[in-house]
């Protein structure tokens, strides 16, 4: 597992390469797209950050994994140091202090806070459910033999932050400068008269995944009831034609809003037009790898509790949510040659514009799937290379490789995201086309496509065969008169 990622290394600092690699990046315009903040107040990375990295690396997604093999989590953790910038304020100082910490002097000092958390959450014989943020600040006052602070508030704020950060389900606002600290995330855009929702610190005596429990209805709003309430027993197909990049620029005029959290993945807001795309797809990747070892038990549990799908259907689906957002990057860029182009020339332009970008993005949104037709088809090396477990179970071949389909299901691929996959294919396929050459890039509806321009074809033909005999009788009516 440790070296897979391999295959779409492109780190910034090397030269752009040929798009036939999976490093490539295709040139070129394409619409512009928005981007979360997302600029480092950092430089060069010493080494006892990479030293701590590496050991975050082990804890969170084990040990066969490594920074080298894995390019796509220097975006990842360019990421958090960003986010590691409130841990600067003199607030959080007494965190430090508690812990038996060095004060950092820069976001690149902030991992000894991550790793001390992962380490006192292996130590833990408790089950999942009885691992609570207090006991995890318990645990790490007793390795470096403090006492227990005072006031704990900021501890109790800094490890919720770390744990979201780990998962990536929510982006944690730490607001150091607040009188009475909370439990703070921000919200997808949907949300705009209220970005921002809190969980008094009552909450960190509770389980972990008690306390994210508390901020998963909010996190996926009517998602979640749309998702436990569907009929399963109703078709809800998906259409490539309707979803891929090219048409929902086209037509919708959607633009991307790269985001940091999962849950907020697949957000569309029909007002502005903009499309959540989750940034960091290395992250799902390893996640969709892990094993079931102990030391990664509570991080699993919060995933699991955050799942908007209801208990009893987690058992009877085997698509996880990482799964299904690694398949949605493939409908959405990579089935479509004109996608592959518009998403390749964004992605080249985040990073002539100096924005971090995960690289195995560009494996999956920019490589075609198959060459060649019927037997003389042949599936991409480098997607012929990544593990199974990336994909859902439905879409795999005989031989475990990515299965790609024209249609897919709602309920049984994206059991999670589907709902929000068929409100962008429904906004999509409103949009009218306004010129007489968008009808013939129209191709949507594929079979009112093919009805619309087979109708013309013949319809013309007719009318020119019908002028030609008219003009035959014509001549012939002169000829017998002369």
């Amino acid at each position: 597992m440790s070296n897979f990622l391999m295959l779409s290394q492109a780190p910034a600092a090397m030269d752009r390469r040929e798009p036939s690699t999976n490093s490539g990046i295709l040139g070129g315009g394409g619409s512009p797209i928005e981007i979360e903040p997302f600029q480092s107040t950092s430089g060069n990375m010493p080494t006892p950050s990479r030293a701590l990295q590496t050991r975050y690396i082990e804890l969170v997604f084990g040990s066969d994994v490594t920074l080298g093999g894995n390019p796509g989590l220097h975006a990842y953790f360019r990421h958090m140091e960003d986010s590691f910038e409130p841990l600067l304020d003199a607030s959080f100082a007494p965190v430090w202090d508690a812990f038996g910490l060095p004060r950092p002097r820069s976001t690149h000092d902030c991992w000894p806070l991550p790793v001390a958390v992962f380490e006192a959450i292996q130590r833990q014989t408790r089950e999942p459910q009885d691992v609570s943020i207090d006991v995890i600040i318990e645990a790490m006052l007793s390795a470096c033999g403090c006492t227990v602070p005072s006031n704990r508030s900021f501890c109790q704020v800094a490890v919720f932050a770390v744990l979201c950060w780990s998962t990536m389900i929510l982006t944690p606002d730490l607001q150091p400068q607040a009188p009475q600290p909370q439990l703070v995330c921000h919200l997808s855009r949907r949300f705009e008269s209220d970005k921002l929702v809190q969980q008094t610190l009552d909450r960190c005596r509770r389980s972990i995944s008690a306390t994210f429990r508390g901020f998963k209805a909010q996190a996926w709003g009517r998602d979640v009831m749309q998702v436990a309430q569907h009929d399963s027993g109703t078709s809800e197909d998906l259409h490539k034609s309707a979803l891929n990049y090219r048409s929902l620029q086209m037509f919708g005029k959607i633009r991307i809003q790269w985001v940091t959290s999962m849950a907020a993945h697949l957000e569309f807001d029909p007002a502005s037009r903009h499309l959540s795309v989750f940034r960091f797809p290395t992250i799902c990747a390893l996640r969709s790898m892990q094993d079931r070892k102990s030391q990664r038990r509570v991080l699993r549990s919060i995933c699991e509790e955050f799942d908007p799908l209801p208990a009893e259907d987690i058992v009877h689906r085997y698509t996880t949510l990482e799964q299904e957002i690694l398949l949605s990057y493939r409908l959405l860029f990579a089935q479509s040659s004109a996608s592959r182009k518009r998403i390749g020339a964004e992605i080249n332009n985040l990073r002539q514009d100096g924005q971090f970008v995960d690289d195995f993005l560009s494996t999956l949104c920019e490589r075609k799937c198959r060459t060649g037709m019927l037997w003389w088809s042949r599936m991409d090396d480098q997607l012929r290379q990544l593990p199974p477990e990336l994909w859902p179970i439905s879409c795999r071949d005989s031989e475990q490789h990515l299965q790609e389909r024209d249609v897919y299901s709602a309920m049984e691929d994206f059991p999670r995201l589907g709902q929000r996959l068929l409100q962008v294919q429904k906004f999509n396929l409103r949009q009218q086309p306004s010129k007489l050459a968008d009808l013939w890039r129209d191709r949507r509806n594929p079979l009112q496509w093919y009805t619309f321009w087979a109708v013309l074809i013949i319809g013309g033909m007719a009318n020119v065969v019908g002028v030609l005999q008219l003009a035959v009788a014509i001549y012939q009516a002169v000829a017998g008169k002369g």
